[in-house]
């Protein structure tokens, strides 16, 4: 019976749900359950929600990620019960697009890998937010396992995972998900072991799923955005100069331990040593191809699936925001992990003694508890002492509108400084108008509201009532209104 358990314990199933119950757990403890919802946040919480009306959906964002939180926000928009979903969902993430790699290679490194990606700061805070990047890693990871599970065995059910997971990427990111495609196509092509009708199969799975995923964000595209071009168009204008092309990989790791977006006048500089693992990726990614050359597709999928979507965030943004690459990190954690245990192993063989072979394998395992620390200290002491006094704020500015302004007479939409938060506070919806286009809102029967951080309004609206909002923490809100008429 003994021997039973301890069996169970140090099987890599059981490790891989450790580590995925680890992972949910984290955020709560390290972050907070009350930690209030950002500005994004509040806009996919807005869409399918019974107490909020919806804040306005701009062209690059697209609606899977308020389906995932949707079975919470459409019956209450409690932060702790939103939190604990979220929560709950990255642990089964977690578990689900790793468990596939436990029959592709040594399956104790598995659970490494998960544990080296779900212990990234990054993971961690965004592990209970209402934001996409997560979701697609877990899609990516899950994508690139079911090629690789059917071009093991051929069993149709990994097909019916590959589309599952193109559905659901394509549904949280378009983009992202046509970055992965692509390598994906090209692999069904030239993997060997693959006759004409598997790789037929695998591309047309991948291409269905993608299909189908992005079929809503294209109706929706001519719907409200004139079509498909021009709302790629408006998506590439929100993220800067359409068309243009940059190189921000040092912008990405100027971010390495925040702030969460990093544009415009925003100048950040990571620490020496929050920069190590970076470097350290290339080196353990590079071991484990070596490793792996006599079946090297295992190894050169995730690898070359993660850098598909790296370029897209370093070439196609030209502003630094450590979410972005989130995907890439779980893609680059199996192959870093392989790299990891086999550079400890070639150092075990070489080390001689019973000693000094334990030794290294101490050495290993400290290096790596000394990079989860590393983490957990930024977690702590920079990403939530810079965020959490933010969105505490957006909760105050809205209960200062809802108390001084008489918001439930009539529908109400907010414009101007942080506007989605703060209207998602005040159960208003925000729209980024211009002043002028303010006015015609005012007409149609709501009561529009002008936020600022100072009292001087911009030409359109001068002649509108200016209201010192009070009780909203340490800065200065006005909430500007239209005047009676006389």
């Amino acid at each position: 019976m003994l021997r039973a358990g301890s069996r169970i314990v140090r099987s890599p199933l059981f490790l891989l749900g450790v580590v995925s119950v680890l992972h949910a757990i984290s955020p709560l403890v390290l972050v907070g359950v009350h930690h209030g919802f950002g500005s994004d946040e509040t806009v996919y919480l807005s869409q399918i929600n019974g107490s909020h009306p919806a804040t306005i959906f701009s062209a690059p964002r697209a609606r899977g990620l308020t389906l995932l939180v949707a079975p919470v926000t459409v019956w209450t928009s409690s932060v702790p019960v939103v939190r604990l979903w979220l929560a709950f969902l990255t642990g089964v993430g977690t578990f689900v697009a790793f468990r596939p790699w436990l029959r592709l290679t040594n399956p104790y490194v598995v659970p490494l890998a998960a544990l080296l990606f779900s212990s990234l700061w990054t993971t961690i805070y965004y592990g209970f937010e209402a934001m996409p990047n997560i979701y697609v890693a877990y899609s990516a990871v899950f994508a690139v396992a079911c090629v690789l599970r059917y071009r093991q065995g051929g069993q149709r059910r990994w097909l019916a995972g590959l589309f599952v997971s193109m559905v659901l990427l394509a549904l949280l990111r378009p983009s992202d998900a046509g970055y992965v495609f692509v390598p994906l196509f090209v692999a069904a092509m030239v993997l060997r072991g693959l006759a004409r009708r598997d790789r037929a199969w695998i591309a047309g799975t991948a291409l269905l799923g993608l299909v189908a995923g992005a079929a809503e964000w294209a109706v929706e595209a001519y719907v409200r955005f004139g079509g498909l071009l021009n709302r790629v168009h408006l998506a590439e204008a929100e993220q800067g100069k359409p068309g243009a092309l940059y190189f921000s990989l040092g912008k990405q790791a100027d971010v390495l331990t925040g702030p969460l977006l990093c544009r415009g006048g925003c100048h950040a500089h990571a620490p020496w040593w929050a920069l190590v693992w970076w470097f350290a990726i290339p080196v353990l990614v590079a071991v484990a191809l070596f490793v792996w050359r006599r079946r090297p597709a295992v190894m050169v999928l995730p690898t070359v699936v993660g850098l598909a979507l790296a370029a897209e965030y370093l070439v196609s943004v030209g502003y630094g925001a450590p979410r972005f690459l989130t995907p890439v990190y779980a893609l680059l954690a199996l192959p870093s992990a392989v790299g990891l245990v086999a550079a400890v192993r070639w150092l075990s063989a070489r080390a001689g003694a019973p000693a000094w072979r334990a030794a290294v394998v101490v050495g290993a395992a400290a290096v790596v508890l000394a990079q989860i620390g590393s983490q957990v200290h930024i977690v702590q002491s920079s990403i939530v002492p810079s965020t959490r006094g933010k969105v505490a704020e957006y909760v105050k500015v809205g209960e200062a509108l809802r108390a001084q302004l008489p918001l439930h007479q009539r529908p109400c939409l907010i414009a101007g400084h942080d506007s989605n938060p703060v209207a998602f506070a005040a159960r208003c919806s925000s729209y980024p108008a211009t002043p002028a286009g303010l006015i015609a809102a005012d007409d149609a029967g709501t009561d529009v509201i002008w936020l600022s951080r100072h009292r001087r309004l911009p030409a359109p609206i001068a002649h509108w009532d200016t209201i010192a909002l009070t009780g909203t923490g340490g800065h200065s809100w006005y909430a500007a209104v239209e005047p009676p008429a006389t």
